[in-house]
């Protein structure tokens, strides 16, 4: 084990702890992440503030052209504060610009908040990558995958495709057994019925 342990981690077991954390980490931000894609949606457009469309577009826009100029900054810095500042850093920005959302209807403001959000994304990817790359050791960083900090990222997206193809069969399968129970129930009347003028004729 110990011997396993050498040729994966940087530090051994403290490192193999480090990234497990990492892990978890990067699981409950991109939870937060992907949770906020819909509702953020449905906020701006008629069902929350009402801003016209091409705004709702601008606003949603803005972390793409944020994340452009952001993720080469970030890379500066990791290197001068650390990966673990860095993933607080977006956790924290990511929270601030998704709880400050419903505290205004202001465009501007909005796409501020957007761009807070794509800060908040490229700062934890970056520091949850370099955190990773220093715990491994290079001939099993490509097995770690390091651009996520592990399968974090893709367990939720994959726990997600089967949430929603669930809930997709529920939709249908539960109108269709109310559907059934009822013919039940009518069937089960209709007899009853029946047995009664039965009776009542003998």
């Amino acid at each position: 084990m110990a011997t396993h342990s050498a040729r994966v981690w940087t530090h051994g077991r403290a490192a193999a702890a480090g990234y497990w954390l990492a892990w978890l980490a990067t699981l409950t931000f991109f939870g937060g992440f992907y949770a906020l894609l819909v509702p953020l949606t449905r906020y701006l457009g008629s069902e929350g503030v009402g801003l016209p469309d091409w705004q709702v577009g601008f606003v949603l826009g803005m972390f793409g052209v944020a994340a452009l100029i952001a993720r080469p900054l970030s890379g500066v810095a990791v290197d001068r504060f650390g990966a673990r500042a860095l993933m607080l850093v977006g956790a924290a920005s990511l929270a601030f610009g998704a709880l400050l959302v419903p505290l205004t209807a202001d465009f501007g403001a909005l796409a501020g908040l957007r761009v807070l959000q794509s800060i908040g994304y490229v700062a934890f990817t970056t520091g949850g990558t370099a955190l990773v790359v220093s715990l491994t050791k290079s001939t099993v960083r490509p097995a770690a995958n390091v651009a996520t900090a592990g399968m974090a990222a893709p367990v939720l997206s994959t726990v997600e495709d089967i949430t929603s193809v669930g809930l997709v069969f529920l939709a249908i399968l539960v109108p269709v057994l109310v559907l059934v129970a009822v013919l039940v129930l009518v069937w089960a009347a209709v007899r009853i019925v029946r047995r009664r003028r039965r009776k009542a004729a003998a």
